[in-house]
């Protein structure tokens, strides 16, 4: 009989990267076509770039249109801001303005503000959510990052792992889609990684008690 030795799912090894990535990039699900082409590399993002990306991240609560044929009034602050979002991308406008920005859209949670980041400048910004976290947290033995600045720590790791996996495959690092598909890859690893980790590991992720009475789903999504 097969027994999971929990010991196992902690401790990145570099070494093993190729292999770690092709391993859980299999169990991922999402829908990869619909994401690079919706990034519209190269150029400025359109609001239905934007709507298009928002509902790929979240379709419950991101979807431009409620159930009822409503607009999403979460949606459509950030479609008010696209101007603006291209000037992120574009550099006219740094990062502290534009987390300004996106706390202005998003008061109440990092992973939704960390996404308008994510798809303003996607080679820079690598994507947050709960399963990203809880693997940065059980490879690297540190905490869960639970704000903006903490979220630096995870994409520099993050970064320092992709470009290993760039290099692994040959990728050239001024062909911006292959860069930002490669880091998709890795990215995919990562979240099907941390959905087993949520699945089969009994240890909690690394988080404070007071982190984690403020890890509501407001804190992971956004706001209400």
């Amino acid at each position: 009989m097969f027994t999971l030795n929990r010991n196992d799912f902690h401790g990145a090894d570099t070494n093993r990267l190729v292999e770690f990535v092709e391993c859980w990039n299999r169990y991922y699900g999402g829908d990869d076509d619909e994401y690079l082409a919706a990034l519209n590399l190269g150029n400025d993002l359109t609001k239905p770039h934007i709507a298009r990306l928002l509902r790929w991240k979240d379709p419950r609560f991101l979807t431009r249109r409620n159930r009822d044929d409503a607009p999403n009034l979460r949606v459509e602050r950030v479609l008010a801001q696209t101007v603006a979002i291209n000037d992120f991308r574009n550099g006219r406008i740094d990062a502290g303005d534009f987390e300004t920005l996106t706390r202005s859209i998003f008061p109440n949670g990092i992973i939704w503000q960390l996404f308008l980041f994510h798809i303003a400048r996607p080679r820079d910004w690598p994507i947050a959510d709960r399963n990203v976290f809880h693997s940065y947290s059980a490879l690297f033995n540190v905490d869960i990052p639970d704000s903006i600045v903490a979220y630096r720590s995870y994409a520099n790791a993050f970064h320092k792992l992709a470009s290993t996996l760039r290099r692994a495959m040959r990728i050239d690092n001024t062909d911006l889609t292959r860069v930002v598909m490669a880091n998709k890859r890795l990215d995919n690893a990562l979240v099907a990684f941390g959905q087993f980790l949520g699945t089969y590991d009994d240890r909690e992720p690394i988080v404070g008690r007071e982190r984690r009475e403020r890890l509501s789903h407001h804190d992971w999504s956004g706001d209400a």
